[in-house]
């Protein structure tokens, strides 16, 4: 019998010791997480211009009760909920930057121009959106699209391609359609002169 109540007490032990641990990090965990320490702080978004930072703060969906943890497993998501909601931010990534801070990362699509829509201008951003808030006027020396239909934002993917250099040379590009061909576009610099080009080539190198 005394073996047997030796079996018992080994076995008591040994499920203890495999209970036990579980247990404490659960009650540690649940701790931490009813704890003001665990949740979000202050929310610091860099490498934006264009784009606001408290407009990127609130597409991030990140609050003050946002969890810490939450940031350090889904950090990728939460950025990806800014580029599916702010159509200038091309890229973002969410980071546990202090204690209780977070940063959000962004790169945002370059303006390649503007079209005019009623009585505003729309910028033109380099993958083809068109963004829905309009200005009275572009700034001085912008690129102008005029004349396009459905194809304005193929159109403004090739020319944001263009080297940047060339691209601010450029005043103004409209849908000539000339000779029967609706990829043809006419391109005006700012010196005057103006080329004559398919929209389907114009990008390409021979």
């Amino acid at each position: 019998m005394p073996h047997l109540e030796g079996v018992r007490q080994h076995r008591l032990r040994r499920n203890l010791a495999i209970i036990v641990p579980p247990l404490v990090l659960l009650t540690i965990v649940t701790g931490y997480l009813a704890l003001p320490v665990s949740k979000v702080s202050t929310v610091r978004v860099r490498g934006n211009t264009n784009v606001s930072a408290s407009t990127v703060q609130r597409a991030s969906g990140l609050t003050n009760s946002s969890l810490i943890p939450t940031v350090w497993l889904n950090g990728q998501h939460v950025g990806q909920r800014v580029v599916k909601h702010v159509a200038r931010v091309a890229s973002a990534k969410a980071q546990v930057t202090g204690a209780r801070d977070v940063t959000i990362t962004v790169t945002e699509h370059e303006t390649v121009g503007y079209v005019q829509r009623g009585d505003s201008y729309h910028a033109l951003l380099d993958d083809g959106t068109i963004i829905r808030t309009g200005t009275s006027a572009p700034k001085s020396g912008d690129l102008i699209f005029k004349g396009f239909g459905n194809g304005l934002q193929r159109v403004v993917r090739v020319v944001a391609k263009f080297p940047t250099s060339i691209r601010h040379d450029i005043s103004e590009v409209q849908s000539a359609r000339g000779g029967g061909n609706p990829y043809q576009i006419t391109i005006t610099m700012s010196d005057g002169n103006t080329i004559v080009a398919d929209s389907r080539t114009v990008g390409k190198k021979n």
